[in-house]
C-alpha cells in the first residue's frame, strides 16, 4: 500500500506543473516488464487524444515496429524538434543498460 501512495503523491506533484491541452497535450509513458503504452492526454476536457501500445507486436514481430519508428516516431521527433516549448534528447541505445540509464538521468539534469 505504501508504494500506491507514493505514486499517488508523485502523479499530483507532477500534474501540479503540467497539464495538457487539445492545442499542447500532455504525453503520458507506461513501461511495463513487457509492453510500452504512451497516451497523449487533454487535461483541460479530461480526454484521451491518442492511445498507443506495442502489446501486439511479440506476435507481428520486429520488422512493423521499426516500420513505425520509421513513419510515426521520426516525424513527431522532427516536428517537436524546431518548437521552443520542446526538448529533443538524443542517447545511444547501442551501449549497455546502466550507460543509457547514466546518458538520460546526466541528459535532464540530475545527479547520480
Amino acid at each position: 500500500m505504501a508504494n500506491v501512495r507514493l505514486v499517488r503523491a508523485r502523479r499530483k506533484r507532477v500534474r501540479r506543473n503540467m497539464a495538457g491541452t487539445s492545442d499542447k497535450p500532455r504525453l503520458s509513458v507506461f513501461r511495463s516488464n513487457m509492453y510500452i503504452y504512451a497516451q497523449l492526454i487533454d487535461d483541460q476536457n479530461s480526454k484521451t487524444l491518442s492511445a498507443v501500445s506495442d502489446k501486439k507486436l511479440p506476435k507481428e514481430g520486429i520488422a512493423k515496429r521499426f516500420d513505425e519508428y520509421k513513419n510515426n516516431v521520426i516525424p513527431a521527433m522532427n516536428y517537436f524538434k524546431d518548437k521552443k516549448d520542446y526538448t529533443i534528447y538524443t542517447i545511444n541505445g547501442e551501449q549497455s543498460v546502466e550507460d543509457v540509464h547514466k546518458d538520460i538521468i546526466n541528459k535532464l539534469g540530475y545527479r547520480l
